[in-house]
């Protein structure tokens, strides 16, 4: 029995493991939001957010509403040419993922997350293009609230060096994390289709698609790149997982004159098996006689001009993993949805209006606790302290309230407050946003939990936080661990 124990708990670590930083060498899978949401506030100001889902499968009209549209004859010819000028786009992912154990939902349901950015292509010196990241932010959403993320900051991944034999594009140097081994999607590589050598509306092309791992990308990244990987690790060598997917020309049509290509992926299944990647310190029980198998379709629809310069795409994909580990299964599943959009050319080609994004309340709420976890977190108790509230300040005064509050993040660690960055309850009232989050304090046993209520008020033009408390429990007040608010200040003393 201690061995079924032991061998379930350490599948369910797997499991938060595999997740989000698993999706290994097929890619996390991509397609439709589920019908329903992780529970969440329903009032319109919350609604009202950038989790606002993507338009997708809009025809070739409504991506140009402000362009003139028409149908046209085939071009002479369709082929990717190295560019000589430099283009933008913006790239929106969304992803659901949930898993099973033995056909039982594991804790914490269904998991969303989305990821903004973009990258830029343009001509290379020793290259017929390079591909470079913008900024990319990846976060957890928590219904309709997008929580804190984790930025890439434009420039920092390893740049992308592509030749081209006119029909697809091949990385030199590679696989790289943006090309071909994002991990929590594929890469944009799944934007560059094979191109028909034929124009005519039918026209095929089989294409070579390569889809690595993330830790298959680790060498490149930490030569070219900014990746530091620790002291004495070695990268693994690149493992590719190898598909052919068919592409269609689908039809022809001149954009403000200009002639544009629409090609299609239809849907296609995979499957394959792999060795899945285990945490460090996995026992040796989850190690013996483990097997993953992989399924999943993908489909896709994308516009180019004739010389081959990406207008638009969006791909969709679901996909399911299957793990085998002492007799017990796990199931993850995965739908993800990517659309890309050139936003800006030095060259003589349509472009599309950026995607909106505004923050509700909420959203607002959460990104200024962790703002102030962060400060406090960095030392900076002074900028901490200008997001309380001014009852807050005036009852406790400032320098009180900063000894408490630096000195039990010195004491417990930066998560002693919560992790907002994670999913967890939000909810807005009349210009009121409370939030819950967990978190782990430093003194506890491995795997115990503690939460965290956070209360902020949101006017038009600040958030000032007006209660934080800390408990092994959700509640209301009487909070052991840590309480600010204008009735009182309390820290657990030291252990």
């Amino acid at each position: 029995m201690a061995t079924f124990v032991s061998i379930r708990s350490s599948l369910v670590l797997l499991l938060v493991a595999l997740l989000w930083i698993g999706c290994s060498e097929g890619g996390c899978g991509e397609a439709q939001s589920p019908d329903s949401e992780p529970a969440s506030s329903s009032s319109d100001d919350v609604q009202q957010s950038s989790r606002q889902p993507l338009n997708r499968h809009l025809d070739v009209a409504e991506l140009f509403e402000q362009s003139t549209v028409e149908s046209s004859e085939a071009a002479d010819s369709l082929r990717y040419v190295g560019p000589d000028c430099t283009t933008d786009y913006g790239l929106d992912v969304e992803i659901e993922q949930s898993a099973e154990v033995d056909g039982t939902p594991a804790p914490g349901g269904g998991q969303s997350m989305v990821i903004r950015g973009g990258f830029q292509t343009g001509p290379g010196e020793d290259h017929e293009m390079v591909i470079q990241n913008d900024e990319i932010t990846q976060t957890f959403v928590s219904g309709a609230v997008v929580n804190p993320g984790s930025t890439q900051p434009a420039g920092t991944l390893a740049d992308v060096w592509l030749t081209t034999d006119g029909a697809q594009w091949e990385e030199i140097d590679g696989p790289t994390i943006l090309w071909s081994g994002y991990g929590s999607f594929t890469g944009v590589t799944i934007f560059f289709p094979a191109l028909p050598g034929e124009v005519e509306e039918g026209a095929r092309a089989e294409w070579n698609l390569e889809i690595f791992s993330q830790q298959s990308a680790l060498a490149v990244e930490q030569r070219r790149g900014q990746v530091e990987l620790p002291e004495g690790s070695t990268p693994p060598e690149p493992s590719a997982q190898i598909f052919s997917p068919t592409v269609e020309l689908h039809q022809w049509w001149q954009i403000d004159g200009v002639p544009v290509v629409e090609l299609r992926m239809p849907r296609w299944e995979y499957e394959y098996d792999e060795t899945a990647d285990l945490p460090d310190g996995s026992s040796e029980e989850l190690a013996r006689d483990m097997s993953a198998a992989v399924t999943g379709t993908k489909q896709g629809r994308y516009l180019f001009t004739a010389e081959g310069v990406l207008i638009f795409a969006e791909v969709s994909e679901d996909r399911r993993v299957t793990t085998t580990v002492g007799g017990e299964e796990l199931v993850n599943s995965a739908s993800f949805y990517s659309q890309v959009r050139l936003l800006s050319s030095e060259c003589d080609v349509p472009a599309l209006n950026p995607r909106e994004v505004s923050e509700s309340p909420a959203e607002r709420a959460v990104q200024t606790y962790a703002d102030f976890r962060n400060a406090l977190v960095e030392g900076d108790s002074d900028n901490a302290l200008e997001l309380l509230s001014d009852e807050v300040l005036r009852t406790h005064g400032a320098e009180a309230i900063a000894d408490v509050m630096t000195s039990y993040v010195e004491d417990f660690g930066p998560t002693a407050l919560g992790m907002p960055e994670f999913p967890g309850e939000t909810s807005y009232d009349d210009g009121q946003v409370r939030m819950e989050r967990s978190g782990t304090l430093r003194t506890l046993d491995a795997g115990e939990t503690i939460h965290v209520v956070v209360i902020a008020e949101v006017g038009d033009d600040d958030v000032r936080l007006q209660l934080i408390g800390v408990d092994p429990l959700v509640q209301d007040e009487d909070w052991s661990y840590l309480e600010l608010s204008s009735d009182r200040l309390w820290r657990v003393p030291n252990p």
